[in-house]
């Protein structure tokens, strides 16, 4: 069987650099209530793109990939039951 060639033509790959810039800029000239606004307009109101909602409510000096820093003096043993109990409260919410 032989390569699929869909979006691999070097025009296209153009093409689409060209629109992922175009998209950039204009996003560039959006404030973040802006942005909500055309979340809210496309997928409803509060439903989908949490992370990106999160992050444009936040405060907007902070880098966008930021972790949290691990607290000094843990293990991987408490690292691991902080983890399970997150991930048991995120479960429990999602049921009701």
């Amino acid at each position: 069987m032989g390569k699929s060639k869909i979006n691999r033509g070097r025009g296209r790959r153009e093409e689409l650099r060209a629109q992922a810039e175009e998209r950039r800029e204009s996003r560039a000239g959006r404030s973040n209530s802006e942005q909500i606004k055309i979340l809210n307009d496309r997928l409803g109101e509060g439903s989908g793109a949490v992370r990106e909602r999160k992050r444009l409510e936040g405060d907007g000096d902070k880098e966008m990939n930021t972790k949290s820093q691990k607290p000094s003096g843990s293990t991987r043993r408490v690292r691991k039951k902080e983890k399970a109990a997150r991930h048991r409260a995120r479960r429990e919410s999602d049921v009701e």
